[in-house]
């Protein structure tokens, strides 16, 4: 009787085992895509697309060892997908970073050319030759910081892709607006 219940509860504590190893990696998937999604967020598709396809490979993977029963493969795959996931959010704000960065550098530069630049209008608003010119100029400079507002606005809000479409056409208009004035006045 006793060797009975001896393998009966061998049996037992063996199929007790046996469940609680093998279920799914549910918590360690969950993770994956919560940073997967994160990674998303992070613009990971535009600045790191191979490790973010590789992380959503690798939690389709686990998903797919899961409806195998296979849980050490899909654990593996799920902690694959995580690392994964991190590593292009680490990509995706590193570069996001590095570009506002650029913005940032490009909104002083048109800042302190439009400085220059209304000086160089004021002295060629001096010189009679030079008034009329010099008073268009002062227009379209009042413009071009009225955009330079909303270029900074726009970096407040983090909208770098607007951001940089509008900087880059300020720069420009600058360097044409400037380029209008006579010589005369651009050398005073």
């Amino acid at each position: 009787m006793f060797s009975r219940f001896g393998r009966a509860s061998a049996a037992l504590l063996l199929c007790t085992a046996a469940v609680a190893c093998g279920e799914p990696p549910t918590k360690e998937m969950d993770l994956a895509r919560q940073t997967i999604e994160a990674a998303r967020s992070a613009q990971a598709a535009r600045h790191a697309p191979a490790e973010l396809t590789a992380a959503q490979a690798a939690i389709d993977k686990s998903t797919a060892a899961v409806s195998n029963r296979d849980f050490k493969l899909a654990l593996n795959h799920a902690l694959d997908s995580h690392e994964r996931a991190k590593t292009a959010s680490s990509v995706a704000t590193a570069a996001h970073r590095e570009r506002r960065t650029r913005l940032d550098a490009s909104l002083t530069d048109v800042t302190s050319r439009l400085a220059s630049a209304r000086t160089t209008v004021d002295a060629a608003a001096r010189v009679q030759s030079s008034r009329r010119a010099a008073v268009r100029t002062g227009r379209v400079l009042d413009m071009i910081e009225k955009d330079l507002q909303k270029a900074g606005a726009l970096l407040g809000a983090d909208d770098l892709d607007a951001a940089d479409t509008l900087l880059a056409r300020l720069s420009a208009r600058m360097t044409g607006t400037l380029g209008a004035l006579p010589a005369s006045a651009r050398k005073s």
